[in-house]
């Protein structure tokens, strides 16, 4: 592969993991605090948007390569980093008893620094997979 083509599907991926990112956790978590607040824990919420984001995975990594393996295991992986960082958070918020506002936004730079770490890391596995990565032609 030649390095413009591999810039180009990095630069690609980048800026749609970051859309994947921006639509699960705005409306659609947004949507499921509000709607599902009262039937389920924080950790069922949390796991339910893993969950959608591992589904969003799933298609972007299938478009790219075409592989249903591929596919599946980088859902997988990116649906298990996010129920880790998940957990992450909500134990962090449940047991710390200070709520000074640099700590606070520290945790939560930190969880998203996190989740920017997946999005890196699904590409990185992709891109050393076996399987061919390509760029859609809509996109070209």
């Amino acid at each position: 592969m030649d390095p413009h083509t591999l810039v180009l599907i990095i630069f690609t991926l980048l800026v749609i993991f970051q859309l994947k990112a921006f639509i699960v956790d705005v409306p659609v978590k947004t949507s499921i605090d509000q709607n599902l607040a009262e039937h389920c824990n924080p950790v069922t919420r949390m796991a339910l948007i893993s969950l959608i984001h591992g589904i969003f995975t799933f298609t972007i990594v299938l478009v790219f390569s075409y592989y249903l393996s591929l596919a599946i295991q980088m859902a997988i992986v990116d649906t298990m980093l996010r129920i880790i960082i998940g957990l992450k958070s909500i134990w962090s918020e449940q047991n710390i008893y200070i709520h000074d506002s640099v700590e606070s936004r520290s945790r939560l730079l930190f969880n998203q620094m996190l989740r920017h770490l997946s999005h890196y890391l699904v590409i990185l596995l992709m891109l050393h997979s076996n399987e061919t990565i390509t760029v859609p032609f809509i996109i070209i």
